[in-house]
């Protein structure tokens, strides 16, 4: 599956490295059908989902310079997904934050950070098969 910003069908949620390390960057690039960083799935555990990178199986987490990829056992792991009239998704984590553009703006090597809703654009994904 692949996390595409909503209305924006060219930026995809991406890994940019492709060493595919723990650590590594996650964030917003250009969609490429060929790109495995770009392929995610959702595990559900108690409850709450993991949203894990199809090829490394680390999970997309957060801290304090942005969303990365890395081992299970953070609670910030765990996503909660809420879904919206016009048919996206916003993905909110368990400290109650949306997943969102740092700047707004849907650009290649955009960054993605948790902030409080905003009803913003920039907090909606879809997902695709």
């Amino acid at each position: 599956m692949c996390v595409w910003m909503f209305g924006m069908k060219v930026m995809r949620i991406d890994v940019w490295e492709w060493s595919n390390q723990s650590g590594t960057t996650i964030g917003l690039w250009d969609c490429q059908d060929w790109a495995g960083n770009q392929r995610f799935f959702i595990e559900c555990n108690n409850g709450h989902y993991t949203l894990k990178n199809f090829h490394s199986m680390y999970v997309l987490t957060s801290g304090k310079y942005g969303i990365y990829q890395t081992d299970k056992g953070n609670g910030i792991q765990k996503l909660y997904f809420e879904y919206n009239d016009d048919g996206s998704v916003c993905i909110r984590n368990e400290e109650g934050m949306y997943l969102d553009l740092k700047d707004g703006t849907a650009v290649a090597g955009g960054k993605l950070i948790f902030r409080e809703k905003t009803g913003s654009s920039s907090q909606k994904f879809i997902f695709k098969m």
